[in-house]
């Protein structure tokens, strides 16, 4: 799977060094692409083959193993163990409309108020991606959902990644003090 344009687009506004949090990074894909365009990416993984993938990739980019190592945690999409409003930024791939509440919870608990999830659902068949938006009203709907229940705004359309065959969105997290 490669790193999602639509990320790299809705990043290219965003100022370098930013911190990032990267929720279920997998393997370090979009860690390693935000790393690069000189982002502050922190990541979290579950499965230690992901975890060790990701440190190797930022590591290789930050040309720093220990400083990698540290970025890189092994945790539960839903438990990451960062500090409330940790980062303006999250990005989080997720992996099921099962798990989309306890993942929106948490990227919110780690955002700023007013801060930014940028995410994307896999399993859209690039077969049929012309209609995917209108054949996937459940998923589209089961995200605005989990997304409103976790007290985060629907702030974009959502629309298909046709090169990573996904649905992409990005929310916010909007307090009563929210400005903008």
């Amino acid at each position: 799977m490669s790193v999602s344009a639509y990320l790299l687009r809705t990043m290219a506004s965003v100022a370098p060094g930013t911190r990032v949090v990267d929720v279920a990074a997998g393997a370090g894909l979009h860690a390693d692409a935000l790393t690069r365009l000189g982002f502050d990416v922190w990541a979290s993984a579950h499965d230690p083959a992901d975890v060790a993938a990701a440190r190797t990739r930022l590591a290789d980019v930050l040309g720093d193993a220990d400083e990698a190592e540290r970025r890189v945690s092994r945790a539960r999409p839903d438990a990451l163990g960062y500090p409330d409003a940790f980062a303006p930024w999250a990005v989080a791939t997720v992996s099921g409309a099962d798990a989309l509440a306890d993942v929106f919870a948490e990227a919110r608990r780690v955002l700023v108020p007013g801060g930014w999830l940028w995410t994307d659902l896999p399993g859209a068949d690039a077969t049929d991606l012309p209609d995917r938006l209108a054949q996937d009203k459940a998923a589209v709907a089961a995200l605005a959902e989990a997304a409103l229940a976790a007290g985060l705004a629907v702030a974009s359309r959502p629309l298909v990644d046709e090169a990573r065959g996904t649905i992409v969105a990005i929310f916010r997290r909007v307090d009563a003090d929210t400005v903008g």
